[in-house]
Order: structure tokens, then C-alpha cells, then sequence
């Protein structure tokens, strides 16, 4: 499992991960990037590494740890929901609450009705739920994997490709 906060972490995912680690850790390895705060959570969490959990501020090569991994507990910002879709990988997320436009409930809710994430309210964030998710999701892996493979078709695969021709066809255009 990868939990991941963010680019900065979440001071509140980190807590709740230490309150039920003893208990996760009997499930799966955990792969934890709790960012860096001015709560010192990498410097109390790494005093808990294990064979079972490793902790990190940063992943410098995220792309290769979200290949091999089998569940993903993260926030809920659409390039890290593109990734997941793209990579069929199921998720627990955790929107950020109070974003401009309430973009990230937005997100979780469009992608919980394609399959890819269970949503879990940062207000509801707790050792207690996180742990009872988590241990329900682990559960149902290979049909979450399925279920997974469908928001795979929001993912438009040559975009770039798609976005360099529209910019030249305009600039073509004005040219006219």
C-alpha cells in the first residue's frame, strides 16, 4: 500500500496512519510519504520503520512505486486520479477540504462513481476509520482492480500529441 499525503503531506494522514501502523502492518507493506511538516512527523515516523513499513518525506521515482503497488491511500488532486486511472490502480482518498470551488470533493465523487476510489471524509479521518477502510478495500482487491480498469477511459493516452497539433492547426489559422 502507498499512503501518500501530497506534495507537503498531511499532518492529519500521518497521525492517523501512526495511531493503527501496528495493526496495518500485519496487513500489508506500507510505503508511506508523509512530506515535510513543521510537526516533525518524518522524524517520528522513521523510528517506526520496519521490513513491513518504510517512510519517506519525498519519493523522487513515484512512478515506479505506483506500478508495484496494490492500493493507494492519497488526496484527491486530479493529476494524482489521472495517474491512478491510467495505471488501473484502486484508491482510498482523502480530499483536502476548503479548496477553491471544492475541487477535490468533486474529483472523489466523479471518480468513486467510475470505480477507481472509495472516499473517506477528512472529517471522518481517524486510526479507527482509516484502518476499517483500508482492511475492506484489502478485502475486495481483485474486484476493486476490476472496477479500477473502468475510469481507465477518461485517460486520453496520445493528449500530448492531440494538444501539439491543435496548437500548430491554430497557429496555422491566425496566420491566415
Amino acid at each position: 500500500i502507498l499512503i501518500t499525503g501530497g506534495n507537503q503531506g498531511s499532518h492529519l494522514l500521518n497521525l492517523a496512519v501512526e495511531g493503527c501502523l501496528d495493526k496495518l502492518t500485519k496487513r500489508a507493506f506500507i510505503i508511506h510519504q508523509c512530506g515535510q511538516s513543521k510537526f516533525q512527523d518524518f522524524e517520528r515516523l522513521k523510528e517506526k520503520m520496519s521490513d513491513r513499513y518504510q517512510v519517506r518525506e519525498w519519493i523522487d521515482d513515484m512512478a515506479t512505486v505506483l506500478k508495484k503497488v496494490d492500493l493507494v491511500i492519497c488526496r484527491a488532486g486530479i493529476n494524482t486520479l489521472m495517474e491512478l486511472a491510467y495505471l488501473n490502480k484502486p484508491a482510498l482518498v482523502i480530499p483536502l477540504p476548503n479548496l477553491y470551488q471544492d475541487e477535490q470533493n468533486k474529483n472523489a465523487k466523479y471518480f468513486a462513481k467510475l470505480g477507481l476510489v472509495r472516499v473517506l471524509p477528512e472529517s471522518k479521518l481517524s486510526s479507527e476509520s482509516l484502518l476499517k477502510n483500508i482492511a475492506e478495500m484489502l478485502k475486495n482487491l481483485n474486484s476493486l482492480k476490476m472496477r479500477a480498469k473502468g475510469a481507465r477511459k477518461v485517460v486520453i493516452a496520445d493528449a500530448a500529441q492531440r494538444l501539439a497539433l491543435e496548437t500548430v492547426l491554430l497557429y496555422e489559422i491566425s496566420r491566415i
